[in-house]
């Protein structure tokens, strides 16, 4: 693992962001179908920080951004960005996308610790992106 320092003030040690904190991990999105896909598995009491992300999709596609239990957020679902369903997420054009993040400070992270963080898409067209992850 990667050691990182934490500064302190006059003796207060600042409280990091894990981010920063923590060592990434670094996963490929590719989600070819209309479907609900675990982009990161779950850690035992730890909640999932989103440090960075990206997604294109050549075709017009409306993604669902959950989390969740049972291997594919199928219960327990709650939206980490929009609501829970594809239709209530990030909706985008064809050959559109966006990205979130420079890759330092979490940007989303899960409500609940120990849960699944899944896309959940409307079309059955090419979505590809990147995220960086950390949990803690």
């Amino acid at each position: 693992g990667e050691t990182r320092v934490v500064p302190s003030y006059a003796g207060v040690a600042e409280v990091a962001d894990p981010c920063m904190t923590v060592a990434a991990t670094y996963t490929p999105i590719s989600i070819t179908s209309a479907t609900t896909t675990r982009i990161i598995a779950p850690a035992a009491s730890k909640k999932t920080y989103i440090c960075h992300i990206f997604m294109v999709s050549a075709i017009a596609n409306n993604i669902g951004i959950v989390e969740g239990t049972g291997g594919t957020c199928g219960a327990a679902t709650a939206g980490v960005v929009g609501g829970t369903t594809a239709a209530n997420g990030v909706n985008l054009s064809a050959n559109s996308g966006f990205s979130v993040g420079g890759g330092r400070y979490a940007e989303w992270a899960t409500a609940g610790t120990n849960v699944d963080f899944c896309l959940i898409t409307s079309a059955a067209g090419p979505l590809a992106g990147h995220v960086k992850w950390v949990q803690q």
